[in-house]
């Protein structure tokens, strides 16, 4: 009887073992919570580039920070059009409670735009163990299904998110030159 009673438990801790894995690995992952700063810090003119923005980006949690800029979006008759591509590959890691900064060319056209951030925060720990579990077990099963050799693969999945820039008004310049130029009679 207790050679029963120990395939019983055997089974039944091996059975809690395999749950508790499962668990592990399918529970979603803890992104933080909190969005990154982002701020507009001054305009710029630049005699090469032409008239920039100078931009501020915090990253506010304890993970690092991966992001890409986009490319500005101009408002049009008070309305935001579909977001555009990223800009020119201005890609970086931002560590734990660092900030930067970046430039952005003023867009051509008058009148408002603003910016779109995409970030993703970087597992660390055991997110990022739980993360490469499951990257390499959605990526060895396609290799079985074609007959291949399972390895591990040290890939990093993430989240993306969007945020945007606060709105930056259309060159204070332009607008004041264009006003006094139509006060001005024709001659």
């Amino acid at each position: 009887m207790t050679r029963f009673n120990s395939k019983k438990l055997c089974v039944c801790v091996g059975l809690a073992v395999v749950i508790l894995m499962v668990v592990f690995i399918a529970w979603p992952p803890e992104s933080p919570k909190t969005k990154p700063g982002i701020s507009v810090l001054s305009r710029t003119n630049d005699p090469t580039t032409g008239p920039s923005v100078l931009f501020s980006l915090t990253n506010q949690t304890e993970s690092r920070m991966t992001f890409l800029i986009g490319a500005p979006q101009i408002k049009t008759s008070g309305l935001w059009p579909p977001p555009q591509g990223p800009q020119e590959a201005i890609a970086s890691d931002l560590p734990p409670h660092q900030s930067t900064n970046f430039t952005v060319r003023m867009p051509s056209e008058s009148g408002a735009w603003r910016v779109r951030v995409f970030y993703g925060y970087l597992p660390s720990g055991t997110e990022r163990f739980r993360s490469e579990i499951r990257y390499n077990i959605r990526v060895n099963w396609i290799q079985l299904k074609h007959g291949e050799i399972p390895k591990w693969f040290r890939n990093q999945e993430f989240n993306i998110y969007a945020i945007y820039s606060p709105e930056v008004p259309a060159q204070p310049d332009a607008g004041r030159t264009n006003a006094a130029n139509s006060d001005m009679p024709n001659r």
